[in-house]
């Protein structure tokens, strides 16, 4: 080892601010509709008389937008998690990462003498907003040592990546060069998923980088580097296909919609009181077990999933108007009851209006958030 003597380099690494600043403001909005909405369906629940329709309408809504604000209050806390204090100095690289919400300490200490190797790789940092695909480009330096121990460093400026080159080399560690973005694998390796000491790169004189640090570009010229483990397990483990996997449950829903619909058309509609104008006197547990059920069945088993065909409410429709109608009408030849084929649409057109459009569009809306929110704190 060399015996050049080097200022420390100490830093604190703290998570950017811009991103929770954004979801507060979209969660004061988020608040606000829904006190709108959910004081509406409580007015119309208890006026009289109640607008039961209307009123679970709109707590639909507002519950909607109540689980949303639950979610980014989730992500902020989780984003404000960490802060990590850094010196690399005469003996090695050490580091704390405190626990910003338990106060408790997790001390990294890499002595020099106990780095095999180090490794520097791309840190691309996907940006990219709409169709237009950006990168924030970075290094990584992935430190090899003690017992098969790794230890990862950030860089988004050359000269300051050079310096601490400059410091290992003159303590004779060997560098080698990836040309590799580490980025995916060093986010799954947060999950316990991906093995960096099986990275591997090119000896190296710690200069000369492929590209400038800390600027935004058009795509991303390096490919993603891919643990030789992870390969072998996805080549064993078949890809499970997530559209046919909705393709099995928007049949399989569209079977218990049509059973439910038989049911209640023979059991409960033609019995169900009518008032002057034919439509039917609407109770608490015809209400829940009609009309909120029907909702709900396509929202939670299938409306969800991806690849969701857009017409696939009004699929559903068709096929509960004729498991309410042809049970209604069989009925109606052997029982006296009222004209029912036009309350039986009218109700199933309100189910249709007033539940499947607004509830598939905001599960679709609910679900983007969460994957933005997500996707997003994975960037960081």
């Amino acid at each position: 080892m060399k015996n050049n003597l080097h200022q420390p380099i100490t830093g604190t690494i703290q998570t950017p601010q811009e991103t929770t600043r954004l979801l507060k403001r979209v969660m004061k909005l988020f608040i606000i509709i829904c006190i709108i909405t959910n004081g509406g369906g409580i007015y119309y629940l208890v006026s009289e008389p109640p607008h039961w329709i209307l009123a679970s309408t709109l707590l639909f809504v507002g519950i909607g937008f109540a689980f949303l604000i639950f979610l980014i209050i989730y992500f902020i806390k989780k984003m404000k998690r960490y802060e990590v204090d850094y010196e690399l100095n005469e003996q090695g690289y050490f580091q704390v990462k405190r626990d910003l919400r338990t106060g408790t300490k997790e001390n990294i200490a890499v002595p020099f003498d106990s780095i095999h190797e180090i490794i520097v790789g791309n840190n691309m940092i996907d940006r990219s907003q709409y169709r237009v695909v950006q990168f924030y480009t970075g290094a990584f330096m992935v430190l090899k040592y003690g017992d098969n121990q790794i230890c990862f460093i950030e860089f988004f400026d050359n000269n300051e990546l050079y310096q601490w080159i400059d410091r290992f080399h003159d303590k004779g560690i060997p560098l080698f060069q990836t040309y590799h973005d580490l980025r995916p694998a060093y986010l799954d390796a947060q999950k316990m998923s991906a093995d960096f000491n099986q990275l591997e790169g090119k000896p190296w004189n710690g200069k000369n980088l492929p590209i400038t640090l800390g600027e935004t570009i058009q795509g991303n010229p390096f490919p993603p580097w891919e643990p030789e483990s992870e390969k072998a397990s996805d080549k064993q483990k078949p890809d499970m296909d997530i559209r046919e996997q909705t393709k099995k449950w928007e049949f399989r829903t569209g079977v218990v919609l049509f059973i439910y619909a038989v049911i209640l058309g023979f059991t409960v509609m033609p019995w169900q009181p009518v008032d002057e104008d034919n439509v039917w006197v609407m109770g608490s547990l015809f209400i829940l077990g009609v009309f909120i059920l029907n909702i709900l069945l396509p929202i939670i088993l299938v409306f969800w999933r991806s690849y969701t065909k857009w017409y696939l409410p009004i699929v559903y429709f068709a096929v509960m108007l004729i498991g309410h109608s042809l049970p209604v009408w069989f009925v109606s030849l052997f029982v006296d009851t009222p004209p029912l084929l036009l309350t039986v649409f009218s109700f199933d057109l309100l189910v249709f209006l007033f539940g499947w459009i607004p509830g598939f569009i905001l599960v679709k809306i609910l679900k983007g958030i969460y994957h933005f929110l997500k996707y997003n704190l994975r960037r960081e």
